[in-house]
């Protein structure tokens, strides 16, 4: 996750094999950074498998 305003340094995000980005409508130009990581783990969660005994 990187910083707020400028999102990850260039030299960390060349090291990376896939990069995210969530996009951003309205007049909002950032995300808290506890938030944009809930909202990334959110979507991550829900391309895996389901826990056996977990939910419904």
């Amino acid at each position: 996750m990187g910083n707020e305003q400028k999102g990850l340094p260039d030299d960390l995000a060349a090291t990376c094999d896939k990069l995210a980005l969530i996009p951003m409508h309205g007049a909002a130009d950032s995300l808290n950074l506890a938030i944009a990581t809930g909202v990334m783990l959110f979507h991550m969660g829900k391309k895996l498998p389901p826990v056996k005994g977990m939910g419904k």
